[in-house]
């Protein structure tokens, strides 16, 4: 076969005989208002404080810090099927860190610690 020769009709795959990964893929459509929610949460915060929140039904995560209440809420809410009954945000200030003999500062972040109503639970994060 040379480069100037001809593909047969044969050899040319249309596009429904080949499916990509994606199409098998359940697609969920969001409004724009959800759509930016599911951006909100950047992850859940492990210590040993948040810990012990979760047997009283409070959890901590990181989120950005464009969020707010009501985002962060309905977006628990929509992720992990549960009801909310209030959310409170702490904006961590920037701290300054010494390594050796390099300084710098550790980023300034928003958390969000969520009280859910009682007998709720968020069972992925208990396991971890």
């Amino acid at each position: 076969m040379g480069i100037f020769s001809k593909k047969s009709d044969a050899d040319v795959q249309t596009k429904e005989d080949v499916q990509s990964p994606k199409q098998s893929q359940k697609v969920t459509v969001l409004d724009s208002a959800s759509a930016r929610a599911y951006g909100l949460i950047v992850s859940p915060i492990v210590t040993e404080k948040s810990h012990a929140g979760m047997a009283s039904g409070k959890y901590t995560f990181r989120v950005t810090k464009q969020a707010n209440k009501k985002n962060i809420a309905r977006l628990i809410a929509e992720l992990h099927e549960v009801r909310v009954k209030s959310v409170n945000i702490v904006s961590v200030p920037k701290k300054r860190r010494t390594v050796k003999y390099d300084r710098g500062y550790q980023s300034a972040y928003k958390k969000a610690i969520v009280t859910l109503h009682a007998g709720e639970r968020i069972a992925e994060l208990e396991t971890v």
